[in-house]
């Protein structure tokens, strides 16, 4: 629940106790018709946005066709992402943000199946190819400390790997080089 300031007006004059109640009463309620007129105002979500609750949604999702319709639309992020990370330019362009491309693209490597090979595909061509910018390095310790829960988390409890953990492996090579030449 927000919090909501309630200006407080000192007018000339004195005033009652209940009075003064009243109006901050009535100015409380003002202030929250306001919020709730703004909130209504509010433009809709962008679909294309990647957030915590899409990839929990596609993860838990059963029903074949919001599947289906959950997958376009990880595609299309994805697609979207290929375009922010600058993977046909190497990493350079007016369009590129390689920082919050990086982060999106970890937040899409989450998504399990084909989504998720996409992801990291991407991920590590970028990560190989980008230029060296020392405005990354929040970034990079962002993904290198996801990559090092990713691998605590799921490789070390199986004897065995699955290629995408693999290509987690590659993707915390790739971090902690880049790590390792700012330093």
């Amino acid at each position: 629940m927000p919090i909501i300031k309630i200006p407080i007006v000192k007018k000339f004059g004195i005033i009652s106790h209940t009075y003064q109640l009243q109006l901050q009463e009535k100015l409380a309620k003002e202030a929250s018709e306001a919020l709730k007129r703004s909130r209504k105002k509010e433009m809709r979500r962008n679909p294309v946005h990647i957030t915590e609750e899409f990839v929990k949604k596609f993860n838990c999702t059963q029903e074949l066709k919001e599947k289906g319709r959950l997958i376009t639309i990880a595609q299309q992020m994805l697609s979207w992402n290929k375009r922010k990370v600058g993977f046909n330019t190497m990493g350079s362009g007016s369009n590129v943000n390689l920082s919050a491309g990086w982060t999106d693209l970890v937040l899409l490597a989450q998504c399990k199946g084909i989504i998720q090979d996409g992801a990291l595909d991407i991920l590590l061509t970028s990560l190989d190819h980008a230029p060296f910018d020392p405005d990354q390095i929040s970034c990079l310790f962002f993904l290198a400390e996801t990559v090092l829960y990713w691998i605590f988390a799921d490789a070390i409890q199986q004897p065995y790997l699955y290629s995408s953990e693999i290509k987690i492996i590659k993707l915390g090579f790739l971090v902690f080089l880049r790590l390792f030449i700012f330093h």
